[in-house]
């Protein structure tokens, strides 16, 4: 049996984006040796074996305790929460699925009853609310609905994508989202992704992500929606790019070990971002010189931006110009085996 950890970051459960005092987790339990796993804004680890009761725990992480409990029978394997609100969009899963695998069920949990259903002809492999819609992922389809009436607004044709890699930023006042583009066999250009931004009539502006060797494995945006992380098969590196225009804007360096990465996540401030991976390690890096870069005001190849240390003397002085420059990573975090 696995377990499901999801987990709203404090945009979507506060009117005021820079406080962090309400940050809630919904979490989804099944045990089998008191194992546990996580992840964070993503349904990764769907019920396996025969799970027939899901139980959902909301937790308060700060100060950290239990708000809500709520059993359920049958197997539930992706939720999401509508801010801080008891609205829930459920979709079965495991062998015993509480719901249909191709439908999303918007729930009500103050009235235990179920508001819609939004029904799709294969598998949903993720589901995210903003402030106004709901953005549903299907293997090679992305849908876009109104919450008001919950009329359809959008579809785009992605590549296969039975993993759910998708990107979408956290602010209620924009709505920026990233996906793996259906490929082109006439074009030339390596746009294995795409950018959109969606203005306050759901009109779109799309903006290419060139320069990709092989299809991502990841895909993160900033809540303002203006840097996007987009990390290679490997894992062994995350590019930064700016959203407005697809230009790069910085190349972090993970680790020369092979890697499946779990979950990527920006500050609120995008000054810092930190990825974990399967391997239980989590990394920071410092994104000071790609805010800079972003707003024009670094240059790579100035020589003061590298900070590097000028004293013949300094131990520093024996470590990499790229860990002044913020391309490697300044924390690591190794979590023991059974707490993964």
């Amino acid at each position: 049996n696995l377990v499901f950890i999801n987990s709203l970051d404090n945009t979507y459960l506060n009117e005021d984006p820079n406080t962090e005092k309400n940050l809630y987790e919904e979490k989804f339990y099944s045990y089998k040796e008191n194992e546990m796993s996580d992840s964070y804004n993503y349904v990764y680890a769907c019920f396996e074996s025969y799970v027939s009761v899901a139980y959902i725990k909301i937790y308060r992480s700060y100060p950290l305790n239990d708000s809500y409990e709520r059993v359920l029978e049958g197997g539930i394997g992706i939720v999401e929460m509508y801010y801080s609100t008891n609205i829930l969009a459920l979709v079965g899963g495991g062998k015993n699925p509480k719901f249909h695998k191709n439908k999303v069920i918007i729930w009500d949990d103050l009235q235990s009853k179920v508001l819609a259903e939004l029904k799709f002809t294969s598998p949903v492999t993720y589901v995210k609310f903003k402030k106004e819609s709901i953005f549903v992922l299907t293997e090679n389809k992305i849908f876009m609905f109104s919450l008001k009436n919950f009329q359809h607004l959008d579809t785009i044709e992605t590549e296969n994508n039975p993993k759910g890699i998708f990107g979408i930023n956290t602010s209620k006042e924009t709505t920026v989202i990233a996906y793996i583009k259906k490929e082109d066999e006439e074009s030339k250009e390596r746009e294995h992704v795409m950018v959109k931004h969606y203005d306050s009539e759901n009109k779109a502006t799309d903006v290419p992500i060139l320069g990709g060797e092989t299809i991502p494995s990841y895909l993160a945006i900033n809540n303002e929606g203006t840097i996007l992380a987009v990390a290679n098969q490997d894992a062994t590196k995350i590019r930064l790019y700016n959203t407005e225009n697809g230009e790069i804007l910085q190349e972090l360096k993970r680790s020369q070990d092979k890697a499946e990465i779990v979950y990527i996540c920006f500050s609120n401030d995008s000054r810092l971002m930190a990825i974990s991976t399967d391997k239980g390690t989590i990394f920071v890096w410092s994104l000071v010189q790609c805010l800079k870069r972003l707003k024009g005001e670094g240059n790579e190849e100035d020589p003061e931006n590298d900070q590097v240390p000028k004293n013949k003397f300094s131990l520093l002085r024996f470590l990499p110009i790229e860990f002044f420059k913020g391309d490697m990573c300044f924390s690591q975090i190794k979590l023991d085996d059974d707490v993964r």
